[in-house]
């Protein structure tokens, strides 16, 4: 798996070489899995380099799922570490969880269903 990961980050660097375009990586925030300073290091090293623009997005809480969105001031930490690393980052706003439409709502919902 990650060989196929090492793969494709060479691929979208190729591709921002040639392009002169960034390649935007979306980075789901997951309260205590993924979210942490050092966790936020590493990928600022995975990501080294230019071509890479990170869409930071906060997890969409989802009923019957066990996992949360990372608190406010923690994904702050985690979007402040890259930036002192030199990436490129933004917070993507959140759309569709009023209406249990955000990404990955329908897909569950649709199973529960089934």
């Amino acid at each position: 798996r990650l060989s196929r990961v090492a793969e494709a980050l060479a691929a979208a660097r190729g591709y921002a070489r040639k392009t002169r375009r960034f390649v935007t990586v979306s980075y789901v925030l997951l309260d205590g899995v993924n979210d942490s300073p050092e966790q936020a290091r590493e990928l600022a090293r995975i990501l080294a380099g230019s071509g890479f623009h990170v869409n930071l997005i906060p997890l969409n809480a989802v009923p019957g799922v066990a996992l949360s969105p990372s608190p406010r001031e923690r994904a702050q930490v985690f979007w402040e570490e890259l930036r002192r690393a030199g990436i490129a980052c933004h917070f993507r706003r959140a759309r569709g969880a009023d209406a249990s439409a955000a990404c990955g709502q329908l897909r569950l919902r649709e199973r529960t269903r089934a």
